[in-house]
């Protein structure tokens, strides 16, 4: 089922974002508003890996 969600991991440095522990990596979680830490990890085959198994987990739910 496609409901609008946006689940996307990010490393464009935000200003806004500067709190972040994790910045500028941030996930957006749900929505462009929703807005957590990026702990995916620094090789881009890692993140892959972790970014998928998240969705893949969101999708079994």
């Amino acid at each position: 089922m496609i409901d609008g969600s946006v689940y996307r991991y990010d490393n464009r440095p935000h200003e806004n974002l500067k709190h972040i522990k994790s910045y500028p990596k941030h996930f957006h979680d749900g929505s462009d508003e929703e807005i957590r830490e990026g702990e995916f990890g620094e090789d881009p085959k890692d993140v892959l890996i972790a970014f998928l198994q998240l969705v893949s987990a969101k999708i079994h739910r």
